[in-house]
């Protein structure tokens, strides 16, 4: 688990997923996947698709050491998208997890 500072998260319309977007006030907290491969990168490149872009951040672990990472961020161009309600894992475990599974099943496929 790690944590990345200056951006924030918040709620898609429509959409059961998040956005991340450049935030200086703000951290977002999450969990950090390495040793991914090219064809992991590319898979998920597709499955991210095109109103967000591969960015290089640093996220700081809980033993508070900082490493070089890659996320997913919102483009400018779709920030009009953004709600003003933060989204929350919980919230998304308990009340939607559900339908994102059924409704993203295509990204079996990818």
């Amino acid at each position: 688990n790690g944590e990345l500072a200056g951006f924030a998260r918040y709620r898609l319309r429509d959409q059961l997923y998040p956005a991340i977007v450049p935030d200086q006030q703000a951290n977002v907290a999450g969990v950090i996947y390495q040793d991914l491969s090219v064809q992991a990168w590319a898979r998920l490149d597709r499955f991210e698709g095109s109103i967000y872009r591969r960015q290089q951040v640093y996220i700081r672990l809980d033993d508070r050491t900082r490493i070089n990472a890659e996320t997913y961020v919102l483009k400018p161009a779709y920030r009009h998208l953004l709600l003003a309600e933060a989204w929350d894992i919980e919230h998304f475990i308990r009340h939607a997890k559900q339908d994102f599974m059924q409704d993203y099943l295509g990204y079996q496929r990818l």
